[in-house]
């Protein structure tokens, strides 16, 4: 476990060559200060939550660096007094049975690559709000995802499914929309068994 050194901005980055294992972090820093940065050559394991808080909107950012991530229940929280910050996570995020919940507020969401892809999650759970874009670029597999907090532009960076367990997948108030970052490449589909689907206009880009 990481905390708060507001000496040397609060900020923790944690580099591996191989895999790196996290129980919790959290910061509180001042100025750019309070991100989380971790990178590994293979996979990153998460046991916790990762709380960074900034003391401006450029501070408290997460970045998840890795072939992969795997995940508990985790918590990942880039809201704070100073604004709110980017998420980041560049590979696969599995966990059987896991939670994911992301809480960026007004700050940009970026998942490049497949959630629960071999190992499904049980939740899923995003909120962006306002001028804030959530990029997916991966397909998100749990048994309950949970996007009805989602009020900012979606842009899909690459194929997308959405699959969950008769359970709703609710994006209907992502005010700007669902779009293909190239008109006419990126799709999207969505398997919810018996749960409904709810979606704003989607493909104005095509």
């Amino acid at each position: 476990k990481a905390g708060p050194d507001a000496a040397n901005g609060a900020a923790v980055k944690l580099n591996a060559a191989n895999d790196l294992t996290v129980t919790e972090i959290a910061t509180n820093g001042t100025a750019l200060g309070g991100n989380i940065s971790l990178t590994a050559g293979d996979n990153i394991s998460l046991g916790g939550n990762l709380t960074a808080t900034g003391g401006t909107a450029a501070g408290g950012a997460v970045t998840l660096n890795a072939t992969g991530t795997t995940i508990a229940a985790t918590i990942i929280d880039s809201t704070g007094t100073g604004g709110d910050s980017p998420v980041i996570i560049t590979g696969t995020v599995e966990g059987s049975g896991g939670t994911l919940t992301i809480v960026a507020n007004a700050a940009n969401v970026t998942l490049a690559g497949a959630i629960g892809g071999n190992d499904a999650l049980a939740l899923v759970d995003i909120t962006t709000t306002g001028a804030a874009t959530l990029r997916l670029g991966g397909s998100i597999t749990a048994t309950d995802i949970e996007l009805a907090a989602v009020t900012s532009a979606v842009v899909l960076t690459g194929d997308v499914t959405l699959t969950s367990t008769n359970n709703d997948v609710d994006l209907q108030l992502a005010a700007a929309g669902i779009d293909a970052t190239t008109a006419g490449i990126e799709g999207l589909a969505i398997s919810t068994g018996s749960g409904d689907v709810s979606l704003p206009v989607v493909g104005t880009t095509a």
